[in-house]
């Protein structure tokens, strides 16, 4: 089989180009008729006056063909820019290497390598694979996160950890939501969710510095959101109090869907809204028909939103097995470690009960529940739910840490989910690992357990020796209700009857193995 390298084909191009001129032709008849006669045909090794009509032959030829190259540069650029353009794209990226790329998702992969392709316009072609997300749910153009996990000939290969946004409002399939599909872009950082078709009309340039900058593809007019955490008594962001000026001075007002306010400020072209004492917004320099358009693209979890949009699912969000919260009687709007969160009191069948929620308008399910307590006679029982309607029944103790251990570094934000086909999911603390289950029949020396799967993780850079060295074993079990599990074990009980239990093979590894958390499907 020919193979040719770039400069070849280059090369080619050119020649092919040469050869279809005019010029050329032309030169050809010239040669002919000028120079190629009888005379110029040495008939011996040493007819001098052939070789030098031969050497002038040669040096005209290229000469004139490097002055039709120069004079049909411009076509030629054209003719293969692609190409020459396409040869550098994916350079630069390694083996194992995080990577956040933004592009076009298509279904069409090989299925044993990928089972998907990205096309992105700075970076090439990439081949996607996930062990934890169904990409059959996304089409159109995403932004994801994932580790470069081999190299398939010349594309490289991602394995999706995280669907970062939906890119356009098209981008979701049809068909129902899972929990914690993220569908537009939510920013937790200033309370603001941007809608799913606010990236058909904006694009977002950057977030730095507590200002979000966007640009209108419309009309190419950038945007600058000043956002900050309001703070009663500052008066300069002290919300309720701005909120109340600016309702007795503005030249206009008006308010959204959910109930968020808009106030022009006087005489200048800066509008302020605000999340009631959560987070202050100020958009300034930008025409009022702008910020009417872009208003309807910004969603605040405001009180009207939450009453609207989540309160009505609280029985779906708030319960732990056959416990549900049936009814709010009270909402509470607040801010959780810089988040905004929410918390319903209310009632259950046999008492009282309170649900918080830390939100996140992206998700299907609204956000995480962080705790949902219930009374029933005088009784206090509280269940902490890691993740929204999957309980999990109780846990022990966590391993306990040895302090003068440099620990693995986790990330609680950025978890990798391994989700099982035995309705399942494992939620390990880190993205920077590699993961590996395989079918077992152990009791680990406790009577009374039965474990079938052990789960190996360790480091990713040490993959090649996730059989042999893990630092951490997730071992999935049928335990009796009345066995006592060792303290070397972490364990965690879903409501199905299985146990998992955690052990940590490396003392540091101790803060990772804590942070796991299973729940059901």
């Amino acid at each position: 089989m020919l193979k040719c390298d770039t400069n070849s084909v280059v090369v080619l191009k050119i020649a092919f180009l040469f050869l279809q001129s005019d010029k050329f032709y032309s030169f050809l008849l010239i040669m002919e008729t000028n120079h190629f006669t009888a005379k110029d045909v040495p008939t011996t090794f040493n007819h001098k006056q052939g070789a030098s009509n031969t050497f002038w032959i040669i040096l005209i030829s290229v000469l004139f063909f490097l002055f039709l190259v120069f004079s049909k540069w411009d076509k030629i650029n054209e003719f293969f820019g692609f190409s020459l353009e396409s040869t550098a794209l994916n350079s630069g990226f390694t083996l194992g290497e995080e990577v956040s790329v933004e592009g076009i998702l298509t279904q069409d992969g090989d299925f044993i390598t990928h089972t998907h392709k990205l096309s992105t316009l700075t970076s090439g072609v990439f081949g996607l694979k996930s062990k934890t997300i169904n990409l059959n749910q996304y089409s159109g153009t995403i932004l994801i996160e994932g580790i470069i996990d081999a190299q398939h000939q010349e594309l490289f290969i991602i394995d999706v950890i995280k669907i970062t946004s939906q890119i356009d409002s098209g981008a979701l399939m049809s068909g129902e939501l899972e929990t914690g599909t993220i569908v537009g872009q939510y920013f937790s950082e200033m309370g603001l969710y941007l809608s799913p078709s606010f990236f058909d009309e904006y694009t977002i340039i950057s977030t730095d510095k507590n200002i979000l900058e966007i640009k209108s593809l419309t009309s190419n007019t950038t945007i600058k959101i000043d956002y900050f955490l309001c703070k009663k008594g500052d008066s300069n962001r002290d919300c309720k109090q701005l909120s109340s000026t600016f309702a007795d001075s503005s030249e206009k007002t008006f308010t959204t869907q959910y109930g968020t306010t808009f106030y022009k400020l006087s005489e200048v072209s800066s509008w302020f809204f605000a999340n009631q004492d959560l987070f202050g917004y100020f958009i300034n320099n930008v025409p009022e028909q702008e910020v009417t358009k872009l208003s309807s693209y910004l969603i605040l979890p405001s009180s009207e939103y939450i009453k609207t949009m989540i309160q009505p699912k609280v029985s779906t969000l708030c319960k732990a097995g056959n416990i549900v919260m049936n009814e709010v009687k009270k909402t509470t709007l607040f801010i959780d470690q810089g988040k905004p969160a929410v918390t319903f009191a209310g009632t259950w069948e046999k008492g009282s009960a309170e649900c918080t929620i830390i939100l996140d308008l992206s998700l299907s399910s609204f956000g995480t529940v962080k705790s949902f307590d219930y009374k029933e006679n005088g009784l206090t029982g509280t269940t902490l739910t890691p993740t929204l309607d999957t309980p999990v029944v109780s846990q022990t103790k966590p391993i306990q840490t040895e302090t003068n251990v440099a620990q693995f570094p986790i990330s609680l934000e950025k978890p990798l989910v391994f989700t099982s086909s035995r309705g399942h999911s494992i939620s390990f603390p880190s993205s920077k690992i590699s993961y590996s289950s395989t079918s077992i029949s152990e009791n680990l020396d406790i009577a009374g357990v039965n474990c079938y799967v052990a789960t190996n993780i360790i480091e990713y850079a040490k993959k090649d020796l996730i059989d042999s060295e893990p630092e951490v074993i997730v071992y999935e079990c049928k335990v009796k209700d009345s066995v006592a599990i060792p303290a070397q074990y972490r364990a965690i009980y879903l409501s199905d009857g299985r146990a998992f239990l955690v052990s940590v093979l490396n003392s540091a590894w101790i803060d990772f193995g804590n942070n796991i958390q299973v729940t059901l499907n």
